[in-house]
């Protein structure tokens, strides 16, 4: 087994989780702020970072084996939906990337805001949805990357957006939001 960590010292680490030794690491080409997106089909993990956009890496042979360049940062990691990356960038920007056998290839890209996209893009069926630190939600068709809505929720969206069923109403300290129109379902308050 292994246990894969990121760093900002631009390495990812390949550690024994029982003892902390370190079987082997990786430089990314920059600083690897976000988690790490694990594609058991190919045996790979995708890295977001500060230098390099994404990087493929190849778990049994540790090496890079592919790379996308992003226009800026990348501070989450990607979506991964079949043969295709999600991942937006601290730009505004919102991409969808083909996966080869060792390439990693633009499909589409949108800019959505001039605020940055930090957390990890939702797929929920014809779907992909972010939050921006403009404090909007925006959801955009998985196939072409066009726009289906977007909603104001009066605060930066800093991370992942999570997708749950409304069994229950309430709030202002956590916003749901339909996916197919973007209208408010529900909110959580501490009351």
């Amino acid at each position: 087994p292994l246990l894969l960590v990121t760093s900002l010292d631009h390495n990812l680490y390949a550690l024994n989780p029982q003892t902390g030794d370190e079987y082997w690491r990786l430089n990314l080409g920059g600083a690897a702020p976000g988690n790490i997106l694990y594609d058991a089909e190919r045996q790979r993990v995708y890295v977001g970072t500060f230098g390099a956009g994404v990087a493929a890496v190849d778990l049994e042979s540790a090496s890079i084996v592919a790379r996308f360049q992003t226009e800026d940062w990348v501070w989450g990691n990607p979506a991964l939906d079949d043969d295709r990356l999600f991942m937006g960038d601290l730009g505004g920007n919102l991409y969808a990337v083909e996966i080869g056998e060792n390439s990693l290839a633009q499909d589409w890209k949108v800019n959505l805001t001039t605020g940055a996209i930090r957390g990890t893009p939702l797929v929920i069926d014809d779907l992909v949805i972010v939050g921006a630190e403009d404090g909007r939600v925006y959801a955009v068709n998985r196939d072409n990357g066009t726009g289906v809505w977007e909603k104001n929720v009066e605060g930066k969206v800093l991370s992942e957006l999570v997708s749950v069923s409304d069994e229950d109403n309430g709030t202002t300290l956590l916003v749901a939001l339909n996916v197919t129109n973007g209208e408010q379902a529900w909110t959580y308050t501490d009351d």
